[in-house]
């Protein structure tokens, strides 16, 4: 198995009043990576087979799916959407060829919006750590798309309908980004910033200036910056709310 910093991982994001995508869509992926397992559990120490849609209706607010290679964590509900984080499972190595295939079937079972990154790419565009003389604060943020999107990665998934809900120009993406490779699967326009993933360190000032500088993407530069406004706790608490 690859050392963790390795691994990769991916947010899918499905209409919330359409589980049969989600389930045709887990149900369609190959071998490694189609769920095992389900589980109300993390760690799944209940873990019980999956059998498909029926499974979802005992565990009304979202569950944990288990694959040879990853872990889907599912909430129902989540700001208007079915959100799944997939990561590697314990003992598993979710590596890229498996987080492209997984992208690939959702764009083609009615996906909202989806990303796959390295993982350090990921902390690098969403994972906020500010130290103030009032205390340190740590965030994730993007999570919900209704204000955005989260940012860039080295694979990106958005339907027609984000991309007009957002007002992000794809003409303007393909202008900044020379090396940006787009094409059609379904209804979603399928964006892969660079060949190799591990490109992205190279690549990540230039994303970052992009995302700075495009309405409807999250910038973690910009928001860094305005940080340094808040001078207690509960007023930068409340600042970053709406990032989240």
């Amino acid at each position: 198995m690859r050392n963790r910093i390795d691994q990769f991982i991916a947010h899918l994001y499905f209409d919330t009043h359409d589980l049969p995508s989600v389930v045709a869509m887990l149900m369609d992926l190959g071998q490694a990576t189609r769920p095992r397992y389900i589980s109300a559990k993390e760690h799944g120490r209940d873990r019980c087979p999956f059998g498909g849609f029926q499974d979802f209706a005992e565990m009304p607010v979202g569950c944990f799916l288990f694959a040879d290679m990853c872990r889907f964590n599912i909430t129902y509900d989540y700001f208007g959407f079915t959100w799944i984080v997939i990561d590697a499972s314990d003992g598993g190595s979710f590596q890229a060829d498996a987080a492209l295939n997984i992208i690939e079937h959702a764009c083609h079972n009615n996906l909202m919006y989806g990303f796959a990154a390295l993982e350090k790419e990921y902390k690098h565009r969403n994972l906020l750590s500010v130290c103030r003389s009032f205390g340190e604060v740590n965030a994730w943020l993007g999570r919900n798309i209704n204000n955005g999107l989260p940012g860039l990665y080295w694979l990106n998934a958005i339907s027609s309908r984000l991309m007009s809900e957002t007002g992000i120009s794809l003409l303007d993406l393909t202008q900044k980004l020379d090396f940006m490779s787009h094409q059609i699967i379904g209804a979603t326009h399928f964006l892969c910033l660079y060949e190799e993933p591990q490109a992205w360190k190279k690549h990540a000032r230039t994303i970052d200036k992009v995302c700075a500088e495009t309405g409807g993407v999250l910038s973690m530069r910009q928001v860094m910056k305005d940080c340094g406004k808040y001078r207690n706790i509960q007023a930068l608490s409340e600042f970053l709310s709406q990032f989240k």
